[in-house]
């Protein structure tokens, strides 16, 4: 890429706002192509041209992809699809992850180049003050979950300090060798978010209220989160409910000031609400997400 001109850029209208930034940063102009809800399901359409085309499958499935043009340089975000078997199934020029997404990884990524010699080498320094943060919060985070006497607010403000501090300074910086070993298991987790997800999947079948973003597994998902859309004006209702039964279940994305959207493109960062599949629960916790949705719907739906 170094050796080609890099002015322009086309990106997924649902992302977010940190995919967002390094063009900008690196003063690249950026435009959106639409990525919108057709039938309660992601559909991604390319259009116009550019010198760079992101593009990525949401939440593990495979669903809201594109074919990258070939007049292009493509990148796939593939930190959601990093643990699916057919990762490196792509036209991508380049392939970017982030592993953190999926556990306690604390400082390591991923890039690589899909042909040719990837001609950057690899930072050696480390963001030492941001890493002591994150590895203290999965610390407290781990205490709390086996029971100890330790606050939830406590692990989250570590996490909340550790992001902000990266907000400020995230250029530069290479992986940790625990971070790294770290990464290497995760693939450990997906046969039991796939039956945590399947069962979700499997339940929700009939709500009236929060739709599946896929109706159920296809053979190589390996799923990050249960992504619903919920019925429009419910879903921070229904979030907030959901976090007073002390359940936490992530958005994705938040609105930015980066972000320029449609109405129809507004709507899938308005209803989309990403239910807990991870490895660390088991159908319990799975039925319970489920019997609060119920109860939520038959209140409020």
């Amino acid at each position: 890429m170094s050796q080609r001109p890099c002015h322009s850029a086309l990106l997924p209208s649902y992302c977010c706002h940190t995919m967002i930034e390094p063009f900008l940063r690196h003063g690249i102009s950026v435009d959106f192509y639409p990525v919108e809800l057709e039938n309660g399901r992601l559909t991604a359409r390319l259009g116009g041209r550019a010198d760079v085309v992101l593009f990525l499958r949401y939440f593990g499935y495979d669903c809201g992809g594109i074919t990258p043009p070939e007049d292009a340089v493509s990148i796939c975000d593939v930190t959601h699809s990093l643990l699916r078997p057919d990762v490196f199934e792509t036209r991508a020029d380049y392939l970017i992850a982030s592993f953190r997404k999926w556990g306690a990884v604390a400082g390591a990524g991923a890039a690589c180049k899909t042909r040719g010699v990837w001609q950057t080498p690899a930072p050696a320094e480390t963001n030492a003050a941001y890493l002591a943060l994150r590895h203290e919060g999965y610390e407290r985070k781990a205490e709390y979950l086996a029971g100890k006497a330790v606050e939830k607010a406590a692990f989250l403000d570590l996490f909340d300090r550790a992001e902000r501090l990266l907000e400020k300074d995230y250029a530069g910086f290479g992986a940790e060798a625990s971070s790294l070993e770290a990464a290497a298991r995760l693939g450990a987790s997906v046969p039991a978010r796939r039956e945590n997800a399947a069962y979700l999947l499997k339940g929700l079948a009939d709500s009236a209220i929060a739709a599946p973003m896929v109706p159920a597994l296809e053979e190589q998902d390996a799923p990050l989160f249960v992504p619903v859309f919920v019925k429009d004006g419910l879903r921070d209702a229904l979030r907030d409910y959901l976090i007073r039964h002390q359940v936490y279940c992530p958005v994705h994305w938040p609105v930015s000031g980066l972000h320029r959207l449609t109405n129809a493109r507004r709507s899938v960062y308005d209803r989309e609400l990403s239910l807990v599949c991870d490895q660390r629960y088991g159908t319990a916790q799975m039925e319970r997400q489920l019997d609060l949705i119920r109860s939520f719907e038959q209140t409020y739906g």
